[in-house]
């Protein structure tokens, strides 16, 4: 199954990551048709070269072998049912998804596609910025990045088999994973920092003093709360539909913070020492496993 131009593939949904998607592929040639209920997003995608067509018309997707669905979480389940009913995707041979969260997404899916279900491949890039909408949409965002995919028992090897070649074809590297596995561990792992950066903003700018903080905050206020610029569409979306394992995680970390807080209060510098060494010692070394972008 080769990406070709003769073989157009649809976005529906051209903001950063469907528009960044388009562009990756798009610089090897292939033919994107893009779809959005904006115009202003479809003529920016024409404008910066991240498609070859868009518009706000579905119906342009079903001469497209493959259609990702690039929506907000919470847009995912209209604009599939949308895109059902124009007959925009009776004969791409995979539709696939790059939301953040996969348990919800996947049963919304089997709901509006009944038979054509198995054509289904849940998807998760793990690439993003803060930047949202297709102006910040870059050909290489996903270049060595990991891309979670989850298919289940209904799942066509051959959808499979394209959805991981169209990921590939743009960048990522392929790691597949139980879809209640993934909401679980990207509770902890990235929810939950956008969740926290969030939370410290509202706290420090809402607070009596919040001239001042805006004042002396630097660099490491900007670095910690980088992601609370992130899309709040999308993050509103992502907490409803992971709502549980947002919770769990949570509460897991609050309760390290009141073991901070007793710390402190009993004013025990050992275990201050102790702790603050350690976890320096543990991103260390998973910083030395990392190959991030400077």
């Amino acid at each position: 199954m080769s990406t070709t131009a003769n073989q157009p593939i649809g976005v529906l949904g051209i903001g950063l990551i469907g528009g960044s998607f388009a562009l990756a592929l798009r610089s090897s040639g292939q033919k994107i048709i893009a779809s959005d209920s904006s115009s202003e997003a479809c003529r920016q995608a024409l404008e910066l070269g991240a498609a070859d067509a868009a518009s706000g018309d579905l119906a342009a997707l079903a001469e497209c072998s493959a259609v990702l669905i690039a929506t907000p979480p919470g847009a995912f389940a209209r604009a599939l049912a949308a895109a059902e009913s124009a007959g925009a995707l009776e004969t791409a041979q995979v539709i696939f998804d790059a939301g953040s969260s996969k348990r919800q997404i996947t049963a919304q899916a089997a709901e509006i596609l009944g038979e054509r279900y198995r054509r289904f491949v849940a998807c998760h890039p793990i690439a993003g910025t803060e930047l949202s909408g297709v102006t910040a949409a870059r050909a290489d965002l996903f270049a060595n990045r990991q891309v979670i995919v989850c298919p289940d028992a209904q799942t066509d090897p051959a959808a499979l088999a394209r959805a991981e070649q169209l990921w590939s074809a743009a960048g990522g590297q392929i790691e597949r994973m139980d879809s209640c596995e993934h909401d679980r561990l990207f509770a902890s792992v990235s929810h939950l920092p956008h969740l926290l950066a969030y939370a410290l903003v509202e706290s420090l700018f809402n607070s009596p003093d919040a001239e001042q903080m805006r004042q002396f905050a630097a660099s490491g206020f900007r670095d910690f709360t980088r992601i609370a610029s992130s899309n709040p569409d999308m993050w509103r979306d992502i907490c409803l539909q992971n709502a549980g394992n947002i919770i769990a995680a949570l509460d897991h970390y609050c309760a390290r913070l009141e073991d901070l807080r007793q710390a402190i209060e009993n004013q025990d510098a050992e275990k201050l020492h102790q702790l603050f060494g350690r976890v320096r010692e543990l991103r260390n070394s998973w910083l030395a496993e990392q190959k991030f972008d400077e």
